[in-house]
């Protein structure tokens, strides 16, 4: 009966290898392959590398290589010591994340490598400059320039209109002086020693340099000498706009009541004869050196061809410099 059992168990196990190889045979696989019931989405090739990353999910019932294979070029399970070998991969250089290249330093500034790191530093001034001159950063490139004194600092545009002791404040030109020289730091003012001290530091009860006295005027009808206001009235325009400041030199212009006809001589503004016109007048206050008028039927500020017409108050006088007015110190 054991022995029978065993003849049966033994049956039972060829059965069952029969059946699975038969089953193995029906799947469709073919050589070096097997049916999986729970197959991987990432089977592996020969290209493998090993670094992959492949999703966790069952395929269910597909031909996949045995254990040891590997699918080759053409889709065929081979063992993996079969596989030819893979070539050496090529190191290329990646833009490295030091790299000077990818920096935008600001004006005075240039990238370096510090520590392995990109870093912006001052660039350095080694120009061997002469004798009262010393190296500066100037629009990005070293630069001699003036050493400047105590209190001054050197301007590539020096204002026409430096701040001195003793002086009240005055409406000044937008001009650069030439060349770019040193001046009073902001907040300090120039003694008449030609020294730059803070305002607060300025001698008590200096005045104002005024010039020599002049022939006093000889003014026609209806004018009178005078500097404050500098402008008057016209027949076009009765009520000017008057820039808030009072030249020392005496100007001949019309009393107050008084208006001055178009080119001419001043007569009372009741009696300024009736212009049509279209146009309104150019009442845009301008700084010194320039005139008001219309451009693109637009009041503009521009400066004037000649001086005829410029007032440029105190301690400054008109010139024409490229084609056009402006006020520059005397």
């Amino acid at each position: 009966m054991l022995k029978h059992q065993n003849i049966l168990i033994n049956h039972g196990i060829l059965l069952i290898l029969c059946l699975s190889k038969s089953y193995a045979q029906d799947s469709g696989c073919k050589e070096g392959e097997e049916l999986k019931p729970c197959g991987s989405a990432c089977e592996p090739t020969c290209n493998d590398t090993g670094d992959s990353a492949c999703t966790l999910q069952c395929i269910i019932d597909v031909c996949q290589c045995k254990d040891g294979y590997v699918r080759d070029e053409n889709k065929i399970c081979i063992p993996k010591e079969n596989c030819p070998k893979l070539p050496t991969p090529e190191c290329t250089e990646k833009p490295s994340q030091n790299d000077c290249s990818l920096i935008d330093c600001l004006s005075g500034y240039e990238c370096k490598i510090i520590y392995g790191q990109p870093k912006c530093v001052p660039i350095a001034c080694n120009l061997l400059c002469r004798i009262g001159y010393l190296c500066k950063i100037i629009n990005g490139k070293p630069t001699c320039v003036p050493k400047c004194s105590k209190g001054e600092e050197y301007k590539e545009c020096p204002t026409a209109c430096e701040p001195k002791c003793g002086q009240k404040p005055i409406f000044c030109p937008a001009v650069c002086l030439k060349p770019p020289r040193c001046q009073c730091l902001p907040g300090y003012a120039r003694t008449s020693d030609g020294i730059c001290v803070p305002r607060n530091d300025c001698p008590q009860n200096v005045t104002t340099e005024v010039p020599p006295s002049t022939t006093p005027l000889s003014c026609g009808e209806g004018e009178e000498a005078r500097n404050c206001p500098v402008c008057e009235a016209t027949c076009a325009r009765k009520r000017p706009i008057c820039p808030l400041y009072c030249p020392l030199l005496q100007r001949c212009l019309c009393k107050q009541g008084y208006a001055r006809v178009a080119k001419g001589k001043c007569i009372p503004i009741e009696q300024c004869p009736e212009e049509p016109t279209t146009q309104k007048p150019c009442i845009l206050p301008c700084p010194l050196g320039s005139l008001c008028k219309f451009v693109n039927g637009e009041p503009t500020c521009v400066r004037a061809k000649d001086c005829s017409r410029i007032n440029c108050g105190i301690a400054y006088t008109c010139k024409v410099i490229d084609g056009g007015t402006t006020c520059v110190p005397l």
